[in-house]
């Protein structure tokens, strides 16, 4: 009876693993038709680098408001009934973005729509994968998540761009509505058990927590430079939807192959000594992109970036759902998401500022620069209690 027991736990941590791995897969796939472009849409209907600017710290500022609510429903009904919220709220953010063009929507309002869902879909999604995952193949499986979404990730930007560019942007928008939409079927292939157990932010130590969000904020500064910054920097280099997409995809299928390995030495070897390659790695490409000014060197940069960035994302994913083990996990996630929110929209507000002062290129610079430094932050997330009883067996020196 024990045996049947766990082998009916283990299969259902996979099958909800899997769950969100095609949920994952779908939102990725949507939104990376049109997340790249965004930006540079909006430049294309007129909008200024302070107004584009101006956006994302609304959208970060209004997410920040809605993570405390998000934790509150996944703790009352589950993970993944509220992530099932998102993918709605997602086609409505988008069906706005696609009737810009003709209603002229407020961008305050557009930063809202936009907002809205995010709370919905991480707050779950973390709470849903670091209960699913398996704590001694964490990155294997964060390395196979992370193949699954860079594959579909990167099919989103080409076929995107080259949707935009002969059709135009807001049928790439309708096109990724439609897929969000899909995704929703794919988390509820297995019944969901929800242990209510009321939500405390009390519990949540920011002095206890204070280098994981320390290491959170860098984290989100580097994926706003590498997912919002730079692929506007290359706009302004090579012209085109379809010559921003082709780059991004490009360079995301040659980083899947380093995924595997990297998934591997991640639970195998030490998390530290990856994430602070990562970091390093991160910081040099970071601010090689800078100098970037034709589409040899475009092509060449994005492609280093995009294999740096797995040494960085892994293990620090996996350190960071190691962390949510030991502490209260939805407090701790809401408490991460929060600060993620705060210092990204900090960091658009240092550019906000910078626009009355520098021109396009400059700030995108300095932001891209700021994210750099941002990847360096990372790895000062605290090592969890189990990867430092590991280095004590390991090697009671070296602790």
């Amino acid at each position: 009876m024990i045996y049947d027991h766990v082998r009916h736990h283990l299969r259902r941590r996979n099958t909800e693993l899997n769950e969100v791995y095609i949920a994952m897969s779908l939102k990725t796939f949507a939104f990376s038709l049109i997340a790249i472009f965004i930006p540079i849409y909006l430049y294309n209907l007129g909008y200024s680098i302070r107004n584009i600017i101006a956006y994302f710290v609304l959208v970060y500022l209004f997410c920040s408001l809605g993570e405390y609510f998000s934790g509150r429903l996944v703790s009352k009904y589950g993970a993944k009934h509220v992530m099932a919220i998102s993918f709605p709220l997602m086609a409505i953010s988008l069906i706005f973005l696609l009737t810009l063009k003709d209603y002229h929507w407020p961008l305050w309002f557009l930063a809202i729509t936009a907002a809205a869902p995010m709370p919905f879909f991480w707050v779950p999604y973390h709470d849903d994968f670091s209960k699913a995952k398996h704590q001694k193949t964490a990155g294997k499986e964060i390395g196979r998540l992370a193949i699954l979404v860079a594959f579909f990730g990167a099919l989103g930007p080409f076929i995107g761009g080259m949707i935009a560019e002969e059709v135009g942007m807001q049928i790439a928008i309708a096109t990724s509505t439609i897929l969000l939409l899909a995704a929703i079927p794919a988390l509820f292939r297995s019944r969901e058990i929800v242990k209510q157990r009321p939500m405390n932010m009390r519990n949540f130590s920011i002095r206890r927590n204070a280098r994981d969000m320390l290491a959170y904020s860098g984290y989100g500064l580097e994926a706003s430079a590498s997912m919002v910054l730079w692929p506007f920097f290359l706009y302004l280099i090579v012209g085109s939807y379809k010559g921003v997409g082709f780059i991004a995809t490009a360079s995301l299928m040659v980083a899947i192959a380093v995924m595997i390995f990297v998934g591997k030495i991640t639970d195998k070897y030490s998390k530290r000594k990856v994430l602070k390659m990562g970091g390093i790695l991160n910081f040099s490409t970071g601010v090689s992109r800078v100098i970037v000014s034709s589409l040899g060197a475009a092509y060449f940069v994005s492609v280093i970036s995009s294999i740096s960035q797995i040494f960085l994302q892994i293990p620090f994913v996996s350190e960071y759902y190691l962390r949510a083990d030991e502490e209260p996990r939805t407090e701790y996630i809401v408490g991460m998401e929060m600060t993620i929110d705060f210092a990204r929209g900090f960091g658009f507000l240092i550019l906000f500022f910078s626009t009355y002062f520098l021109d396009i290129k400059w700030v995108l610079m300095e932001g891209i620069v700021m994210g750099a430094f941002g990847a360096l932050l990372s790895t000062y997330i605290t090592r969890s209690a189990t990867q430092e009883a590991v280095s004590v067996v390991k090697s009671p020196v070296e602790v």
